[in-house]
């Protein structure tokens, strides 16, 4: 998790993954990759946390090939 008062991590956990070349590069209809990229973007996370100069994901060209919400997953409650 991030601590907001310094943004620095205030804990995480390491899991290893083995990414598929076609899966980092394209997906699926209907599929998305890197789920943190779109909830940093919500106009949420946009609003509280001003300082990652992020914008929406339509002016991210590996965000807007893709669906930016996914049906049965609330990307809010997975952020937070």
């Amino acid at each position: 998790s991030v601590n907001p008062a310094t943004m620095r991590l205030a804990g995480a956990s390491v899991t290893d993954y083995l990414l598929e070349v076609t899966r980092v590069c394209s997906q699926g209809p209907d599929e998305r990759n890197y789920h943190i990229f779109y909830q940093l973007t919500t106009e949420e996370a946009l609003s509280e946390y001003p300082m990652l100069k992020l914008d929406r994901p339509k002016k991210y060209n590996y965000l807007k090939r893709t669906t930016p919400h996914v049906v049965g997953l609330d990307d809010r409650k997975e952020f937070h």
